[in-house]
């Protein structure tokens, strides 16, 4: 799990995504709205075409600001960067997935992180 306290407290846990992740339910969602974006009178993406998003949750997974754990795992960073201080977002870019098929992620581990979720059932 993305919250979990190995990969919370271990910053190189995450760093090789840049501590993203994404609830199963925002990857249903853009694959539903990539498919019908495929389809009607005016395709956001036309036939035999394709094109590649992020599918990823806005916030990061450790809810810290993006850029003090980007100084922490690789040192100096640019000055010229779009992300505010004290801002915890994804390091991934969503506008192309809103633009395309009008998708954003709508969950966050913050809302999740209290959720039950039975164990999976395995067949035998």
């Amino acid at each position: 799990a993305c919250r979990a306290d190995g990969y919370v407290s271990d910053l190189d846990a995450g760093a090789g995504n840049f501590w993203s992740y994404v609830d199963a339910r925002d990857v249903a969602e853009l694959v539903a709205a990539g498919l019908a974006g495929t389809t009607g009178s005016d395709p956001a993406v036309g036939p035999g075409a394709h094109e590649a998003v992020n599918c990823v949750a806005v916030d990061n997974a450790l809810g810290r600001p993006l850029l003090d754990l980007l100084r922490e795992a690789y040192g100096d960073i640019p000055d010229d960067r779009s992300v505010a201080e004290g801002d915890d977002r994804s390091a991934y870019a969503l506008a192309k997935a809103e633009r395309l098929f009008g998708w954003t992620p709508s969950h966050s581990w913050r809302e999740a992180a209290d959720d039950g979720v039975p164990e999976p059932t395995l067949f035998e």
